[in-house]
């Protein structure tokens, strides 16, 4: 029985140009099984490297979703995001330049892809900035902050105005 059309909104995306955590593994197996990108930690048949597919959005992914029935993927920048800038500028600019990527990448199937944004919490007011331009002028559906900004958790007070926009 048919439950309607599966969506995976936690599907992470490396972009170009950022770093990934040196604590994740470097390459997982990875082989065709008829025709379909399959992980098999059995395999010695090749190998992908995680930035490789994370990056991925044109080809492996959409086989995979269609492989398992998944009609949309909402992407949002993997971890480390945009949280460990130094600085708000910093922060802004980075958050501007992944979500740009990100519209662009998406908009290759729009049908298929979605986006959440990345925003530069180290200032609420221009995370409140970047969260309005990215829903009304790049049609994302939502946002996706990690656990803390350098070491400050989003119930801190100072979150409050952001949290109030939303």
């Amino acid at each position: 029985r048919s439950v309607g059309p599966l969506v995976d909104v936690v599907t992470g995306l490396e972009l170009s140009g950022v770093r990934l955590r040196k604590d994740v593994e470097a390459c997982e197996p990875l082989h065709r099984r008829n025709g379909v990108p399959v992980r098999d930690d059995q395999s010695e048949r090749g190998t992908l490297v995680t930035s490789e597919r994370l990056a991925d959005i044109d080809t492996e992914r959409l086989e995979l979703m269609d492989a398992h029935g998944i009609e949309l993927v909402v992407l949002s920048q993997t971890g480390p995001g945009v949280q460990v800038e130094e600085t708000a500028a910093g922060a802004a600019a980075r958050a501007q330049e992944s979500n740009d990527y990100l519209a662009e990448r998406s908009a290759r199937n729009p049908g298929r892809f979605k986006g959440f944004a990345s925003l530069p919490m180290q200032d609420p007011d221009l995370a409140i900035r970047e969260l309005e331009r990215t829903v009304t002028q790049l049609g994302f559906v939502g946002v996706l902050v990690n656990g803390h900004t350098a070491g400050t958790y989003y119930d801190d007070r100072r979150f409050d105005p952001f949290w109030q926009r939303l």
